[in-house]
């Protein structure tokens, strides 16, 4: 009687936690037509781009220089005929930081940041 009690216990809250933990690993990634290097026409980032893949973000800072940070995590909402993604991301000190951009996989894909809708980032090469 107490292993059935035991089993009613503990088994919903390890099937909660199996299903939660399923849950935040699916949304917790970016298509890969996010993944690659990502440059704009628009003159004011001429010397400037950034990457994405699968655990790390970097943007280029121009005159050859390359910041680096680790992923930690990726919220996404769909909107229109593309997604809202947040990229939530840590610099070796530790330090949060966040950056929120649209995707439009059509066309080849674009990426326009939440801050900068009228700039149009494209992905170069088949990264």
């Amino acid at each position: 009687m107490m292993k059935l009690k035991w089993i009613l216990i503990i088994g919903p809250v390890l099937l909660l936690a199996a299903l939660f933990l399923w849950r935040s690993g699916a949304s917790d990634e970016l298509p890969h037509g996010v993944w690659g290097h990502w440059e704009t026409t628009d003159s004011r980032y001429q010397d400037r781009f950034f990457e994405v893949s699968h655990a790390t973000l970097a943007f280029g800072t121009g005159r050859g220089g390359v910041e680096r940070y680790s992923i930690a995590g990726v919220e996404k909402a769909s909107e229109g005929n593309g997604s809202h993604y947040t990229i939530h991301y840590n610099d070796e000190e530790g330090s949060d930081y966040k950056i929120s951009f649209y995707y439009d996989p059509t066309n080849g894909g674009a990426i326009r940041f939440k801050n900068q809708k009228q700039i149009r980032w494209t992905r170069i090469g088949n990264d």
